[in-house]
């Protein structure tokens, strides 16, 4: 790059010219062999900012996803308190009476499931004496064992009368597991 040398050689003819730098005669020199110097008025423009480096610029990438957007709704809010003791028992001691319903109807499996169901929903907070006749009625179902769920649902049904919940059981049990005879 021969601009910084043509910059200072302009310069140093511009500052000759304006006589603030002298150029001295060499004495072994006669006026003849040499040209005569003349000073010849010059302007050099020199630049007041610094060539631009040569160290490579980073790409920069700029990725834009677009904004999600969130509808809320208004969502009611449902609070469930706990059942109290007498609340679970009343519920379990219906699903008994249901269940076993189903049963003499020779619904099985309805029987069985409701009464499951009524077990698992309400066994944490009803009467253990009744969650334990209930649970007694239920396997004895599951087995076929139909003397086995007789004597359950009678304790069940005592148990049910003594948390203050009576239900009504209908006729013996024939057999538990379809087909029946």
């Amino acid at each position: 790059m021969r601009t910084p040398s043509l910059v200072l050689l302009l310069a140093t003819l511009g500052l000759a010219g304006c006589g603030q730098v002298s150029m001295e005669e060499d004495p072994t020199s006669t006026p003849s062999s040499s040209p005569a110097l003349t000073a010849v008025p010059t302007s050099v423009a020199v630049p007041t900012t610094p060539p631009p480096s040569p160290v490579p610029a980073r790409a920069t990438t700029t990725v834009s996803r677009p904004r999600a957007t969130t509808t809320t709704t208004a969502q009611p809010v449902t609070t469930t308190r706990p059942l109290s003791r007498a609340e679970a028992t009343s519920r379990l001691c219906t699903a008994v009476a249901a269940a076993d319903e189903q049963v003499q109807r020779g619904n099985f499996l309805g029987g069985g499931l409701r009464l499951s169901g009524g077990i698992t929903a309400n066994e944490k907070a009803a009467d253990p004496a009744v969650v334990a006749a209930a649970r007694s009625m239920l396997r004895a179902g599951v087995n076929g064992d139909a003397e086995a769920y007789v004597a359950a649902r009678r304790v069940a049904s005592g148990a049910c009368a003594q948390a203050g919940y009576p239900i009504q059981l209908s006729g013996p049990i024939q057999c538990v597991k379809a087909p029946c005879p």
